[in-house]
């Protein structure tokens, strides 16, 4: 597996699809307690239409030492230089979630690199709400049983139809027991520290782009109501020039939308990174 030794990690990453110019680059960046596995539901179809490259963020995945020293600048810095290890001088970015927020801070720091960028389920920056909810999710983690703490985590991230079928639900608990990879206890607290981080907004009027943010239509961490608000306070005359932004969004789906409505998601990446 493609690792790249940086000032205080080796940072993991996958890459899938054509290189060497044939396609375009696209960077996947995963959300909070996740890591490049988390793109898999829509990875392979992306993969035929760019050179798709995953990182497993610092403190996820198969990166080490893990956990590590954690910030939202540290993670811009990790990704930056990603970019820079494979000699990628501009690039799409789709992020997730707080990958959605590195989206925003990368195309802000650094315009001339991003090409486009599509946020999904996540804003420009952190409300004090998701700090807290992430907070205590890390504190139940240290002190409940691991699959009760996932069980309590697919609420938040799955529609409500999700647990129509007990056995799914199962067997998604196996699923996330049983990876090889998944995040530790000590991992999930250093990156909720890290969220504090992303409370300031970035220098969005920076960000010179073309933009589109997502979220599910029953998402509870990134209601579509304040997607919508957020969304129009950016694009209100003045607030972003240079920048085309657009949002919407995915019907039969929460904050995890990429797992339960994978086909819809992808055509909304191609769609609009192929326009």
């Amino acid at each position: 597996m493609p690792y790249v030794d940086l000032q205080d990690l080796r940072l993991h990453y996958r890459r899938q699809g054509p290189r060497g110019g044939e396609k375009p680059p696209l960077l996947l960046i995963a959300g909070m307690a996740s890591d490049s596995a988390s793109w898999q539901p829509i990875l392979p179809a992306l993969a035929e239409h760019f050179d798709v490259i995953a990182p497993d963020n610092r403190c996820t995945g198969q990166t080490v030492p893990n956990p590590v020293k954690n910030s939202r600048e540290a993670m811009l810095d990790d990704l930056s230089a990603l970019l820079d290890a494979l000699e990628i001088a501009q690039v799409a970015v789709v992020g997730h979630s707080m990958g959605a927020m590195l989206g925003w801070a990368l195309a802000a720091r650094a315009p001339e690199r991003i090409c486009a960028l599509l946020a999904m389920s996540g804003l420009p920056e952190v409300t004090p709400a998701r700090i807290d909810f992430f907070e205590t999710l890390s504190s139940l983690r240290a002190s409940s049983a691991p699959e009760v703490w996932y069980r309590l985590l697919f609420h938040a991230l799955f529609s409500p139809s999700f647990f129509n079928e007990p056995d799914r639900v199962e067997a998604a608990i196996i699923s996330a027991l049983a990876y090889p990879h998944r995040q530790s206890t000590e991992a999930l607290a250093a990156q909720s520290l890290a969220l504090s981080s992303f409370i300031e907004t970035p220098a969005i009027d920076q960000v010179s782009c073309p933009v589109l943010s997502i979220t599910g239509e029953q998402d509870v961490l990134m209601p579509p109501s304040m997607l919508a608000k957020r969304m129009n306070s950016i694009t209100a005359p003045g607030s972003l020039p240079g920048s085309q932004v657009q949002h919407a969004i995915v019907s039969n789906a929460a904050h995890a939308l990429h797992w339960e409505q994978p086909e819809q998601v992808t055509r909304n990446i191609i769609d609009f990174l192929t326009q």
